[in-house]
C-alpha cells in the first residue's frame, strides 16, 4: 500500500490497481475521481481505456485463432487482407504479431499530417494513410519496432477469418465466459460507455485539460474495461479456461527475428528480463489515460494500474514497478555496486549560458508527452510541473541530474541544420525518445 500512499486523494482524479498472485488477488484498490467535472468517486466497476493493453487482448485473440487451425502465422498477411499496399506483399501474420514488419506507426504518420489529439480517427482514415506510404522501414523480419499499424491490421485479420467484427468476437469467445460483462473493444469514437472514467491531460502551461479520445479503430488501442473485469482475465491468463496452456505460451513468450535474435515482443506483450526475473509486460497511454501490465511467470505475479489522469509524478509504471520491487524484494536480484570511476573518466564540464540555451525547449514523446528543458540562474533545468531538477553537463550533449539519486541521462542530438532537435534518455524502463 505504500507505494501508492500519493494516490489517497479523493478531490482529484485517480485510479485503479490490482495485484494478484498464484490467482489469488492480495491487493485491491481505488483512488479518486473517476470524473471530476461531476466529483463521482472511482470504483471497481469504473471503466478505463487502457491504451496499448488492447493488443494483449488481440494477441490472445489472434493465438486462439492460430490454435484452432484459421490462422497459420506463416500465412502471408494478404492471404487475408487482399487489399493491402504492394509494399507490405512480404508481409506475414508473424511480423504483425512480433512488432517486426517495419509498418510505420498509424500514429506518428496522422501527427505527422497535422492530425491533432481530439481529432477523429477512424480505421478507414489509419488504412488510406498506410496507402499513402511508399516502402517500408526496413526489411520484415530483421528487427522489431512497436508500431501500432500491425494490431489494427491483425483485427482486420480476424474480422476477415471469423466474419466477426474484434469488437464482436471477443465479446463471444473472451468477454462473455470470463464474465467480463463490462470489457468491449470500442469501435465507434460516439458510442456512449456506461460508468467511463472521463481523463485529463495536464499541460505544463495550460494545467488540467479535458482528455480527448475519438478513436475508432480497435487492435493496437481501443479496449475499454474496468477493475473487476481486468482481474478475472489477469486470472485466466495465469490458469486458462478461456483460451489454453498453448495460447498462454504464446502470450509469454518472445517471438524470434529471422537470424534468431530475441524479437522482444509476443502476442502483444513486451518481454525481457527483470532484476533477474523473467518480465511480461505492457504499458498504455492514449487520450489522457495511463496504464501499466506487470507479469513475473516464476511468482505468478501479476500487478496492472489504470489511472484516467497523465500526470508524470504517477507514471503507472513507475508504481507498477515498484509494486513488483516491495512484493518481490527476495527473489529480485540487488543491484551491484557502482564501479569506482576510471581514470581520465569524462567528469563535468563547464557550460556558458549561451551553450545550454541551445538545448532549451519543449521535446515530445509518445505522441502526447511533453518534456521542457528550461534555463534558469544559469543553468540548465528539467521541469516537471512547478519543480524544476537541476542538470549538469556531462560532456557533449549529454546531461545528468544533479541529484545522484536520479540515475537518468538526457542526451541531446542535432538535426542536419546542426540545431539541437532531439532528446533521448532512459527512465529504467528502456530508451525513450523526444
Amino acid at each position: 500500500a505504500r507505494v501508492f500512499q500519493e494516490w489517497e486523494r479523493p478531490d482529484r482524479q485517480g485510479g485503479v490497481v490490482a495485484v494478484i498472485e498464484k490467482g489469488q488477488v492480495i491487493f485491491k484498490r481505488c483512488f479518486g475521481q473517476a470524473n471530476v467535472e461531476y466529483q463521482l468517486p472511482t470504483t471497481p466497476q469504473t471503466v478505463y481505456d487502457v491504451g496499448q493493453l488492447a493488443e494483449c487482448v488481440t494477441g490472445m485473440a489472434i493465438g486462439m485463432l492460430v490454435e484452432q487451425g484459421k490462422i497459420s502465422t506463416s500465412d502471408p498477411v494478404k492471404k487475408y487482407l487482399p487489399n493491402i499496399p504492394s509494399y507490405a506483399d512480404g508481409l506475414t501474420i508473424a511480423h504483425l504479431i512480433h512488432h517486426t514488419s517495419g509498418l510505420p506507426d498509424w500514429y506518428e504518420l496522422m501527427t505527422a499530417a497535422g492530425w491533432n489529439d481530439g481529432d477523429v480517427m477512424s480505421v478507414d482514415h489509419i488504412h488510406n494513410i498506410m496507402k499513402r506510404q511508399k516502402q517500408l522501414l526496413f526489411e520484415p523480419g530483421t528487427k522489431s519496432l512497436p508500431s501500432r499499424t500491425d494490431y489494427v491490421l491483425l483485427a482486420a485479420v480476424v474480422r476477415g477469418v471469423t466474419g466477426q467484427s474484434l469488437r464482436d468476437w471477443t465479446w463471444t469467445n473472451i468477454f462473455k465466459p470470463l464474465g467480463m460483462n463490462r470489457t468491449l473493444f470500442r469501435d465507434s469514437y460516439r458510442e456512449t460507455v456506461e460508468n467511463r472514467a472521463y481523463s485529463i491531460n495536464y499541460h505544463y502551461r495550460d494545467g488540467d485539460l479535458k482528455g480527448a479520445d475519438n478513436l475508432g479503430a480497435v487492435g493496437s488501442l481501443g479496449l475499454f474495461t474496468t477493475l473487476d473485469d481486468f482481474i478475472k482475465w489477469v486470472v485466466n491468463l495465469e490458469s486458462p479456461v478461456v483460451g489454453s496452456a498453448v495460447v498462454k505460451d504464446k502470450l509469454l513468450a518472445s517471438g524470434k527475428l529471422a537470424d534468431g535474435r530475441e524479437a522482444g515482443f509476443s502476442y502483444g506483450f513486451t518481454v525481457d528480463t527483470y532484476k533477474g526475473l523473467k518480465r511480461v509486460y505492457k504499458s498504455g497511454n492514449w487520450g489522457g489515460f495511463r496504464a501499466a501490465f506487470r507479469y513475473i511467470p516464476a511468482a505468478s505475479f501479476a500487478v496492472f494500474v489504470f489511472a484516467n489522469w497523465d500526470y508524470a509524478w504517477n507514471d503507472p509504471n513507475i508504481c507498477a514497478d515498484n509494486a513488483v520491487d516491495v512484493c518481490l524484494e527476495a527473489m529480485l536480484e540487488k543491484p551491484a555496486a557502482p564501479p569506482a570511476p576510471a581514470a581520465g573518466e569524462r567528469k563535468p564540464v563547464s557550460l556558458s549560458p549561451a551553450e545550454l540555451a541551445q538545448y532549451v525547449g519543449e521535446y515530445r514523446y509518445n505522441g502526447t508527452n511533453y518534456l521542457l528543458i528550461a534555463l534558469e540562474k544559469g543553468a540548465l533545468v528539467y521541469k516537471q510541473g512547478p519543480d524544476g531538477y537541476r542538470l549538469v553537463p556531462m560532456g557533449e550533449g549529454r546531461f545528468s541530474f544533479e541529484d545522484p539519486n536520479i540515475p537518468v541521462v538526457f542526451a541531446f542530438s542535432k538535426g542536419p541544420d546542426g540545431k539541437v532537435s532531439q532528446l533521448s534518455f532512459n527512465a529504467g524502463t528502456g530508451e525513450a525518445i523526444a
